[in-house]
């Protein structure tokens, strides 16, 4: 089949496996689709498996790592428990591997998929916790900031974004194109975006928040701010909701730590030899070797790997050897630098 006739197969599986509004469908394939970004499985002229590799970039400490976010992971109701799904992961992470991209990432749709994901190599690197505090109380103040919604500019709007981003230890920073479709995807589903402004009007939170009428309930998906403005602006958010007789819940980014933590998303590192090259340069004091064995679904992951004098090379040393699985290696390398994602398709 030629490039339409796939992209339209695609979205006719797409609409069969998920229920999302026409209007997110129309966008995602108008502005996100693309034929040297979906992997998929073909059986008799029809799409039957397939998935959306969106480029993406993550910041690690002083260097941009180049990602992939799996994305629209799909099979056909009638090809299911055949293991396509898996088969497909690992091209789509063969391929992103040969873009030279360093981790995968997913957000799963589902709490059973966490386990899913895991036997397939990717680890649990990002949580969430819910707070909804009762009427009335909050352990948080907001001295000196005002709310404006929906009255950011884009650009102001990303620049805030990326700053914020740029100075945590690891995080997902968005290209700016992806970026504003996120925005305009979340806007079109009716999402508000609030700025918590110091007098001066300079930003210094934003949140983006999704009301439900129905039950009178808003919810902060993401809340992001200067030296704890987000916990002000929840506060001031959930002041301004409940005169009106609402409730609101804040999806606060955490981490493992947090007894409350509920998991959000993972990763898997699709280069083992790039991605440890660079925890060697941050930490010129190793003098380490590591040897994974066990990655199936991409197997040029596997090998025994020097870390000294900030560099990374294979070896073939058999002593003092630190074995790990590549979900575990994963494990310890996010979360050792608090990674953080934000503002993702799910």
């Amino acid at each position: 089949m030629n490039k339409e006739q796939k992209k339209q197969s695609v979205r006719k599986l797409w609409e069969m496996c998920f229920d999302d509004p026409k209007e997110f469908v129309d966008l995602f394939f108008d502005e996100i689709y693309g034929d040297e970004q979906n992997v998929s499985i073909e059986k008799d002229g029809e799409i039957i498996c397939s998935a959306q590799c969106i480029p993406d970039r993550m910041h690690f400490s002083k260097y941009y790592m180049s990602i992939g976010y799996i994305y629209g992971v799909c099979t056909h109701p009638d090809h299911r428990g055949k293991g396509l799904a898996t088969k497909l992961l690992e091209t789509a992470n063969s391929k992103l591997r040969y873009e030279g991209r360093y981790l995968s990432i997913v957000v799963p749709e589902s709490e059973h998929l966490f386990d899913y994901y895991a036997s397939r190599g990717f680890a649990t690197c990002f949580y969430q916790n819910l707070i909804k505090e009762p009427k009335g109380q909050s352990q948080y103040c907001y001295d000196g900031l005002n709310v404006a919604i929906n009255l950011i500019s884009s650009d102001g709007l990303f620049n805030f974004y990326e700053s914020l981003q740029q100075q945590k230890t690891c995080s997902l920073i968005h290209i700016k194109d992806y970026f504003d479709i996120v925005i305009k995807d979340f806007k079109q589903s009716g999402g508000k975006i609030c700025g918590g402004l110091a007098p001066d009007t300079e930003i210094l939170a934003i949140a983006f928040l999704e009301e439900d009428k129905a039950i009178k309930q808003a919810t902060i998906k993401e809340c992001l701010g200067k030296q704890n403005t987000d916990t002000a602006l929840y506060r001031l958010l959930k002041e301004k909701y409940e005169k009106e007789d609402w409730s609101i819940v804040w999806k606060r980014e955490t981490d493992k730590s947090d007894k409350e933590a509920i998991p959000y998303g993972m990763a898997r590192i699709i280069n083992t030899e790039k991605m440890l090259t660079i925890w060697a340069e941050e930490h010129p004091e190793f003098m380490k070797v590591i040897s994974i064995d066990d990655d199936a679904i991409s197997p040029e992951n596997n090998g025994t790997f020097l870390l000294a004098g900030g560099l990374c090379s294979r070896c073939n040393v058999r002593s003092n050897v630190e074995r790990y699985r590549i979900v575990d290696l994963t494990h310890k390398i996010l979360t050792e630098h608090s990674a953080s994602i934000a503002l993702m398709f799910d």
